[in-house]
């Protein structure tokens, strides 16, 4: 939502290329977004996330063996492939509120977060349950990606 409504504000340039960043991930395979994060965050120090670590003095380790790291990997995924898409439902969201509640608010004085709290949050009210929904469904049905993250130590697993 915080990202539909900066890119609807004046605030940022160039909405339209930033719009199409944030959606880009969403039109990746799921395969290939399985194999990129999977290669980012392998246990071998070479990985991106483990070069990271060590810029910032600590020791390289196993992403995907941790419970913990293994989810924030997941999790992680899950919110580059399903941002944009999400923004864009929260964009049209945004497109169905008339500007004359805006101008009213202007004209009593509210500030622009009192706009925000008190306009665009309960009218993007179906649009939030809408979006929430899709959501915990995608996320029940993140099978694959998982599958993708895991793939080689399921297959070391099974070949022992």
């Amino acid at each position: 939502m915080l990202f539909a409504v900066l890119i609807d504000s004046n605030l940022v340039k160039a909405s339209g290329f930033w719009k199409a960043v944030l959606y880009l991930p969403s039109l990746t395979s799921v395969v290939i977004s399985g194999i990129l994060f999977r290669l980012m965050f392998t246990e071998y120090p070479t990985s991106q996330m483990n070069k990271l670590l060590v810029f910032f003095g600590q020791e390289p380790m196993a992403w995907l063996k941790n419970g913990t790291t293994a989810m924030f990997a997941l999790l992680l995924l899950a919110c580059w492939r399903w941002t944009g898409v999400n923004m864009l439902y929260f964009l049209s969201g945004l497109k169905g509120i008339d500007t004359s509640l805006y101008e009213s608010a202007e004209i009593d004085g509210a500030n622009g977060w009192e706009k925000f709290r008190y306009i665009t949050i309960p009218l993007l009210k179906p649009t939030t349950i809408y979006v929430l929904t899709i959501s915990v469904y995608a996320g029940l049905a993140m099978f694959l990606e998982s599958y993708m993250l895991w793939q080689e130590t399921l297959r070391r697993r099974i070949s022992v």
